[in-house]
């Protein structure tokens, strides 16, 4: 009893010091939970929020089976939400999507994602009477079992569909989305839901195969059998076709599931067929290799560009008239280049799990790239001079302008952040700035003038217009006027527009340079960075209206402003029980099976689990407390009929990111005590551990990465334990590592390299429940002088699996042969990336 006495005693304080308070607003039909910078966003999503729901439910016919919790966060740089449909909790980062990959001329932002996550929330909801009678272990347990049955592209195909059933701007409306599945039809065939039961390693697409291919087959279904049919698959999968997908579709159009795949496949062909056009445009394909490649900048002597090819790291290129040189570099968010040659890049520290900082870098081509500290959240960037900067930043969910002075380490704030616009890119030449920004409905081109600071627009038109490049020949810019994105030129001096490319996929980005125009253009392998040869060169009528002083702001509605007023913070809820097992019990005086149980907050900021499990004159048990945060730490107690522990753990692990390379660093220290039933005083437990790795090796083609250099030492009570390894990048877009392992005197080498057998296609189900990527070969050569046969050879595959909705992983089986022949198996997530 005194343990356990001491155990809460430990941690309330933890819990009290470490939670996150939000404002709570409780809402017709949701709660939503929001910080003071994201006010505004709450504003919105409550104003709009009633309508949605109510749509979305009465259209699927599905309440969820808990009330809705929806919180709003801007704890990190980029723009994303998720459902945890486990807790019927909705995070949305209050960051807005910019254009770079879809268009973003929705009005809110957070409405817009909304209505894609609730779908999510009821798709996980729907009806079923196995499901209720899991239940009873819980909510997490009635919708594990619902997703274990839900395919990956069904969840994603019917969310993209509500988004686009709410929002003009939905991503089956959007012609760059479609340009997307185009490229993929055209240049890979049709694949369909192969690819669609999670995610893929060699295969390249802006956007997951199960949101591409299961959007558009959801949108094939209601074209051809109406929208009814669309809500029928959703509310009546779980209850009346018993997750059965290939039964389900069958008796919705029923139709045999291979010949509703071949005239989805020929519907496919169809909505993605080139178009025939009299005006051609000539280029030039100066990168060929895909992926991200074509991130671009320009100075008064060089032309710059991003490569990502098969066998080679990212690249950067530095060309002119007579020679290119290139660095390996990391591919950047934002990339900018000054008139003397001067190179800005914006970066991420990011360690893979809702951490993910921009930082702006600057240095010169072949040298290295200092962070500039003065400037927080930048989003992009451009070089007024050689001294200034002008960039964007992020804050309270929208976007905001100001300049830097390099020299006097000052910075000028120009335009004030807010979630109604977004500033999607800006462009600089002899003193001149301008930009393209989404507001009511499109995005058009702004100039700013920076002494003044007065904002007008350039022109607006009904399309949007993004992507500017100021040159001396006019204004460069991407617009979708007639469909697809395409490369215009805007002549100011009388006020004319040309069409210079007829793309089949897209073309962005423009640049100018030595009197010729690159621009980046779409395919089936990704980026390219391409050259206009010749242009179409065709004439365009200009409707475009110009405005001084135009006024940026959207009306949130004064009601709910006057009522959030009044509002008060409170802590996140603390971990609440979430389910449990409960099969253990007594049999002839003996602990029999197996009790469980486990429980998180809303966030799983903290997240605490037990069991204890016996069988005849065995038993154990685990109980642990995790913070996810920082710094991260677990206090657990554990034990058996021979072993008892009662440990914490802290955990500072961070992102460090001075340079262009990325370090991760982690120090963490154990304390606890523990005892034996041969030892009874309690034995103390002191342990230093410290964890250090820098600049991953990255292919393009390989989904292991490996670091340049990392460390792991281990001092304390419990012995020593280090560890060191040097990465190589090899030919073949192999990766490959030497490392040296020390533990309880005894010292260990092992050199290892993994292949990426990309000839060997991923493979999936046709119903796209279960994918397995191309194969990766593990090889190897382990050295170990204290046993008989000191080498043992190491030979491996190593596959990506992903199955329905929720499970994606690494499956791992190698052979160690040497004085005999040991199997290891071992299962890691895919997202932990680097090794």
């Amino acid at each position: 009893m005194k343990r356990f006495v001491l155990i809460i005693i430990v941690l309330l304080p933890c819990i009290c010091s470490f939670s996150q308070q939000y404002y709570h607003f409780p809402t017709e039909h949701f709660d939503v939970y929001y910080q003071k910078a994201s006010r505004e966003s709450a504003i919105q999503l409550i104003q709009e929020g009633k309508t949605i729901f109510e749509t979305l439910t009465d259209f699927y016919g599905i309440q969820p089976k808990k009330r809705l919790k929806v919180y709003l966060l801007d704890t990190v740089d980029f723009s994303n939400a998720y459902a945890d449909i486990f807790s019927n909790v909705i995070i949305i980062y209050i960051n807005r999507s910019g254009s770079d990959y879809y268009n973003n001329t929705y009005k809110w932002w957070v409405p817009f994602v909304f209505s894609h996550e609730l779908t999510h929330i009821l798709v996980a909801n729907k009806s079923d009477w196995t499901k209720d009678l899991m239940g009873i272990f819980g909510h997490p347990v009635f919708i594990l079992y619902d997703t274990a049955f839900t395919p990956s592209h069904f969840h994603e195909g019917v969310s993209i569909y509500s988004e686009s059933l709410i929002f003009e701007e939905g991503r089956l409306n959007d012609h760059r989305y479609l340009s997307y599945l185009k490229a993929e039809i055209q240049d890979n065939g049709f694949r369909g839901l192969t690819l669609a039961g999670g995610m893929t390693s060699p295969e390249f697409t802006p956007t997951g195969f199960n949101y591409l291919y299961g959007s558009y087959f959801i949108q094939y279904i209601e074209e051809h059998y109406g929208s009814q049919a669309v809500s029928k698959i959703v509310n009546q999968y779980g209850n009346e076709y018993r997750f059965n997908f290939i039964r389900i579709v069958e008796e919705i159009t029923q139709k045999p599931y291979p010949e509703l795949i071949a005239n989805w496949k020929s519907w496919l062909y169809e909505i993605t067929a080139k178009q025939s056009s009299s005006d051609h445009h000539q280029i030039e394909n100066i990168t060929n290799s895909g992926y991200y490649s074509g991130i671009s900048g320009v100075s008064d002597q060089y032309l710059y560009y991003f490569s990502q090819k098969k066998g080679t790291q990212t690249t950067l290129y530095r060309t002119d008239e007579t020679q290119t040189s290139s660095m390996l570099l990391p591919i950047p968010t934002d990339f900018a280049v000054s008139p003397s040659d001067q190179i800005a890049l914006i970066y991420a520290n990011s360690n893979g799990y809702e951490q993910y900082d921009l930082n702006l870098y600057t240095g010169r081509f072949m040298g290295s790239f200092k962070r500039l500290e003065g400037i927080k959240r930048p989003v992009s960037v451009e070089w007024l001079d050689d001294e200034t900067l002008v960039y964007c930043f992020l804050e309270n969910g929208g976007t905001g302008l100001a300049t830097y002075n390099l020299l006097e380490k000052k910075t000028t704030y120009l335009l004030s952040p807010s979630p109604d616009f977004y500033i999607n890119d800006i462009s600089c030449y002899q003193g001149r700035l301008i930009l393209s920004i989404t507001y009511n409905g499109t995005a058009d081109v702004y100039e700013l003038h920076i002494e003044e600071n007065k904002l007008r627009v350039l022109f607006q038109t009904q399309s949007d217009e993004i992507d500017v490049f100021l040159c001396p020949k006019g204004i460069l810019f991407a617009s979708n006027q007639e469909g697809e994105f395409d490369i215009y030129l805007y002549d100011e001096s009388d006020s004319s527009q040309k069409k210079l490319t007829n793309s089949q996929n897209g073309a962005f980005t423009p640049i100018y340079f030595n009197d010729t125009v690159y621009f980046r253009a779409y395919s089936g392998m990704g980026f390219d960075f391409i050259r206009l040869i010749q242009g179409v060169d065709k004439p365009v009528v200009f409707e475009g209206q110009a405005y001084d002083y135009p006024e940026i702001d959207i009306k949130e509605d004064p009601v709910i402003q006057n009522v959030l007023e009044k509002w008060h913070y409170q802590h996140t809820l603390l971990p609440i029980p979430r389910f449990g097992i409960p099969a253990l019990f007594i049999l002839n005086d003996q602990l029999t099976g197996i009790a469980g149980f486990a429980g998180w907050d809303d966030l799983k900021e903290w997240i605490w689990y037990g069991y204890l499990g016996g069988i005849g004159e065995l038993f154990a048990w685990d109980y642990s407390l995790i913070h996810r945060g920082f710094p991260d730490f677990q206090l657990t107690w554990n034990g058996n009929t021979d072993y008892e522990e009662l440990r914490a753990a802290f955990h500072f692990p961070f992102t460090l990111r001075e340079d262009e390379r990325a370090a991760y660093i982690e120090p963490a220290i154990n304390l606890g005590v523990n005892h034996t039933r041969d030892d009874l005083p309690w034995n103390v437990i002191t342990d230093f551990y410290f964890h250090q790795a820098f600049n991953p090796i990255v292919y393009p083609d390989n989904p292991v990465s490996v670091p340049q250099f990392f460390q792991a030492i281990q001092l304390g009570t419990s012995g020593f334990f280090s560890q060191t390894g040097i990465g190589l990048a090899l030919p073949y877009s192999m990766t490959g590592m030497i490392s040296q392992r020390t533990a309880y005197s005894n010292t260990s080498l092992q050199a290892e390299t993994w292949y990426p057998m990309n000839f060997i296609p991923s493979v999936g189900t046709t119903e796209g429940k279960f994918r397995l990527s191309s194969p990766i070969l593990h090889l190897g050569m382990n050295t170990d002088f204290t046993k008989k046969m000191p080498y043992a050879g190491i030979i491996g595959v190593w596959i990506d699996v992903g199955l329905q909705y929720w499970l994606d992983f690494r499956l791992t089986i190698d052979l160690y042969i040497g004085e005999e022949i040991q199997p290891k198996i071992g299962i890691q997530n895919t997202l932990l990336g680097m090794i």
